[in-house]
């Protein structure tokens, strides 16, 4: 790892992994605090490299130094999963197996509370290869020396990297934009028609809130790119995805379905490209084809998990199947509203709108006062919670009496009490 005063989670960083790491290496790119002091003790090789606005030449520095045939390179903020360091190995043997020369594990952040948010998918683990080298001052690339990208295996639903720096780089957001922007300005000057380094200046606007340039360096990106790009393209894909949501924001349906059709051409495992499509169909109150979408996103994470692009929906998973839910209900499907609302329900049982969805799949105009179907609707509620629970017999039954069902609320309390 590369590290600049990293002091408070430098021991944990270089904590886990017993018995699967034998060599920790910190390169250090210029500490005022007790960072490289710290990660000696705990027996790192500590390496000082003097910063030069260059992340990859710090990184291949740090690459320069390993001696072991296989690194997982990741920041001081970052961490696997502790069930899955075990797998890493299991990993590595099916890469070498294969003849790969990396694999793609999962990334996702944590807010403060330690929830993981958006999961996307990183190559940190890779051989070591003097073939392998990183490129770009920043948002650094790892690719082959002649030009080519790693062979990859996909190890994303295995191995999940966990990263809780993600919402003090928000509160230092400003900070890092500007540096970002100037590293990415000088590589553009160099390679004026790279429309990956566009698409991360559309990020560093888009952080800033300026959503006009934000949207012009993405549709230049888009315009650049070609008719065909590797599967794993993950910033590509971000693009895409970015200047998506900003003409759903903007509601520019044209433009929206052409960029929707390009994207989905080029990546058609990406999930979040339906995910949105479907949101703003919804908003449109267009609720069929939002159905549609949303449904195809799902199905698509479901399939091949963080593997295909899926930043957005990944984080929204829960609520995207209320969204279904709802989409089906005001569309007509019926059978398939109940479907999902009831999958929704049994991961987030006390979400009162999905529950209100549901009751409205049963409630007819005729049944609503019939005793004997209501009993027959409460049997069916019972299956997802246990009334005898006096906190979910007050939950459903307020939601039961907000959607105006009084005589189901009344075969709920007969048999179950107040």
């Amino acid at each position: 790892m590369i590290v600049k005063n990293e002091e408070a989670k430098i021991t944990r960083a270089l904590s886990w992994g017993e018995g699967v790491i034998w060599e920790r290496i910190v390169v250090d790119t210029g500490s005022t605090d007790r960072t490289a002091e710290i990660a000696e003790s705990l027996g790192a090789s500590v390496w000082h490299f003097p910063w030069n606005d260059d992340f990859s030449a710090a990184k291949n520095f740090a690459l320069e130094k390993a001696k072991g045939d296989w690194i997982f390179f990741l920041d001081a903020d970052e961490y696997p999963r502790p069930e899955d360091e075990k797998k890493i190995l299991t990993e590595i043997q099916i890469a070498e197996d294969l003849g790969y020369d990396g694999i793609s594990t999962g990334l996702a952040n944590l807010d403060d509370e330690g929830n993981i948010g958006a999961v996307g998918a990183q190559v940190r683990l890779f051989r070591n290869s003097s073939n392998l080298r990183y490129y770009r001052r920043v948002h650094e690339q790892l690719k082959r020396t002649d030009g080519g990208f790693p062979g990859l295996t996909d190890a994303t639903g295995e191995i999940l990297i966990l990263h809780d720096g993600y919402q003090t780089e928000v509160y230092e957001g400003k900070k890092k934009s500007e540096r970002n922007r100037r590293l990415l300005e000088r590589e553009l000057t160099d390679h004026p028609n790279d429309y990956e380094i566009m698409g991360y200046l559309g990020d560093v606007y888009q952080t800033d809130g300026n959503r006009a340039e934000a949207k012009r360096w993405f549709s230049q990106a888009v315009s650049l790119m070609p008719d065909t790009l590797p599967e794993y393209d993950r910033r590509s894909e971000a693009t895409l995805a970015s200047l998506i949501e900003i003409l759903v924001q903007e509601r520019e349906e044209k433009e929206l379905l052409a960029v929707y059709r390009r994207a989905t051409a080029l990546f058609s495992e990406a999930a979040d490209f339906d995910y949105l499509l479907g949101c703003y169909m919804g908003a449109a109150e267009r609720w069929a084809e939002s159905a549609k979408y949303l449904a195809s996103g799902i199905e698509k994470l479901n399939r091949y998990g963080t593997g295909g692009y899926a930043m957005l929906l990944g984080a929204h998973l829960v609520d995207a199947y209320g969204d279904l839910a709802l989409a089906y209900l005001k569309a007509g499907q019926e059978k398939e509203a109940v479907e999902t609302s009831v999958a929704f329900l049994r991961v987030k049982p006390y979400d009162g709108k999905v529950l209100r969805i549901l009751l409205e799949c049963f409630r007819g105009a005729e049944e609503a006062s019939n005793p004997i179907y209501c009993q027959d609707v409460l049997a069916f509620l019972e299956k997802l919670y246990s009334f005898a629970d006096s906190r979910n017999r007050f939950f459903v039954r307020q939601v039961i009496l907000r959607a105006g069902w009084p005589v189901l609320a009344q075969t709920l309390t007969a048999k179950w009490g107040e």
